[in-house]
């Protein structure tokens, strides 16, 4: 088992599928009444589970990072532009209530992108998106 040194990190990556109405998997939404109804985010005193995480990172002097990825579905640019708030806003909530509970992590910009319109290697794109937060954690 290796010890963890000074510039250990661990970078996770949510990436949730949007889709035209706004709607996303089940499991999302039933995360986010879980984060409401236990209060998490509004809490003044740290969350159970955010100290425990806080706790295992310190414990391993690891940082922790976290990005948030949007992947819209819209097929036209049209619909993309006219429709963007009501695709992501379901994930936007979601990301801020992730930032919001675990308050001690390094949490980078969401990215909100359609997927059927821009490719991964697009100008702003995934691609370019991921390797901008990863070469911010170096």
């Amino acid at each position: 088992m290796k010890a963890a040194s000074d510039d250990d990190k661990c970078f996770n990556i949510i990436i949730l599928s949007c889709s035209a109405d706004g709607s996303v998997d089940r499991v999302v939404r039933k995360l986010l009444r879980k984060m409401k109804s236990s209060n998490i985010t509004t809490s003044s005193a740290p969350s159970d589970s955010n100290e425990e995480m806080l706790n295992i990172a310190g414990r391993n002097s690891v940082a922790v990072a976290v990005a948030v990825a949007l992947l819209g579905h819209a097929r036209c640019e049209n619909s993309a532009q006219q429709m963007k708030d009501t695709i992501y806003n379901t994930g936007r909530k979601f990301g801020k209530q992730i930032q919001e509970a675990f308050l001690g992590f390094q949490f980078f910009d969401t990215l909100e992108v359609q997927a059927e319109l821009d490719g991964p290697d697009m100008p702003g794109g995934f691609d370019e998106w991921l390797q901008s937060s990863f070469h911010s954690l170096q």
